[in-house]
């Protein structure tokens, strides 16, 4: 093997490892969700439209999912805008951009309000979202989004108050949502 065929092979060998890594994570971020089903049977009929036409040699369908590329594409922006939307905002919250005084700052605010709800006994039940995503408690929650202080906590968890019951789940330094429902574990052993 020659040194240009070597060379020659590292850019085709990196759009794969791009389009493998970008594939796998546009995946694992929708599943789960609503869009998942939707994305699963987009795939599959395109996949299976695109075999029938490749094995019987249906010129006419082959051109036009060719043709129709690009309005697939732009139905698919259409038909995922909320997971695109929520994807492109994660990207912003990644622990990369976060500093460690930050992530001291929040757990210094949920001590706090532990401390100050236990000297009252108020129960509090409070959800950290990081890296795996609490999609089915949100769905069930009220969407709050307010900066995460020992007051305002104490307020959501005041026993008078109409989201009391159920959890809250922070993000970074915000409360995302409140009087959220967790769901079960499946294995109950």
């Amino acid at each position: 093997m020659t040194w240009t065929y070597i060379l020659s092979l590292w850019r085709p060998a990196l759009e794969i490892l791009i389009l493998a890594v970008g594939i796998y994570y546009a995946s694992r971020f929708v599943r789960g969700t609503r869009g998942w089903p939707v994305v699963v049977g987009f795939v599959v009929l395109l996949l299976a439209l695109t075999a029938v036409a490749t094995l019987l040699d249906l010129k006419v369908l082959r051109w036009l999912l060719g043709s129709a590329s690009f309005f697939i594409a732009g139905g698919a922006l259409v038909i995922f805008q909320p997971e695109l939307r929520r994807m492109l905002g994660e990207l912003g919250n990644l622990p990369l951009f976060v500093t460690t005084h930050e992530q001291r700052e929040n757990i210094e605010v949920i001590i706090q309000t532990v401390e100050r709800l236990a000297d009252v006994k108020i129960g509090a039940l409070i959800a950290i979202e990081q890296s795996i995503q609490l999609q089915e408690a949100v769905e069930s929650g009220i969407a709050v989004d307010c900066e995460a202080t020992p007051e305002m906590l104490e307020t959501i968890f005041f026993p008078n108050n109409a989201i009391h019951d159920g959890g809250v789940i922070i993000k970074g330094d915000r409360i995302t949502h409140a009087a959220c429902i967790s769901p079960l574990p499946n294995d109950r052993t």
